[in-house]
């Protein structure tokens, strides 16, 4: 008699190892499926990059080689920084934390991590999405915002939405006694 087992998580994730994900459907950054979800498991995070600001045009704070910094220090003391906030549309409820990480010697990335859930799994809706991000460098009278709100409709643009399918792939696997 052969047993099927529904739900088998395919996908095991052995370290929590940041999973950078650059956003906002800008070339190099295509989703992974259809109807433009990003697919991503739970505990990984998503990253904006320097490359993500740029596209964006996001002016930021740059290091003396022009890589993307958090903050400037002068004989110890932060003499500016950036901020930045993530608002959701829908999904907050999945993220763990998020904030500056420094990923490589003087690589830094702004990361939302998602939370560990071993029983969500990819079912192409959406699970996480962001409406829009704002960015401030100190001494900045306004704050950068980018609304994802898709308001003119036209593909590829920098305010198509970014939505994400949060879980891991589920397989059926025959068993034979």
């Amino acid at each position: 008699m052969k047993k099927v087992l529904a739900l088998v998580l395919a996908v095991i994730m052995v370290c929590t190892m940041a999973m950078a994900i650059q956003v906002g459907g800008k070339p190099g950054s295509t989703p992974e499926a259809g109807d433009d979800l990003y697919l991503v498991n739970p505990g990984t995070a998503i990253a904006i990059t320097q490359t993500d600001l740029d596209n964006w045009h996001i002016s930021y704070l740059k290091d003396d080689h022009g890589n993307l910094v958090p903050q400037i220090k002068e004989d110890g003391k932060v003499i500016k920084k950036s901020t930045v906030n993530v608002s959701f549309g829908t999904g907050s409820a999945l993220v763990a934390s998020q904030g500056w990480v420094e990923v490589d010697e003087d690589v830094w990335e702004y990361q939302i991590l998602l939370k560990e859930n071993d029983t969500m799994k990819l079912d192409e809706k959406v699970d996480l999405s962001f409406s829009q991000i704002s960015y401030k460098n100190t001494g900045d009278l306004k704050a950068q915002v980018l609304k994802f709100d898709d308001a003119d409709k036209t593909a590829n643009t920098k305010d198509d939405k970014i939505l994400f399918d949060v879980g891991y792939l589920v397989v059926e696997v025959e068993l034979d006694e």
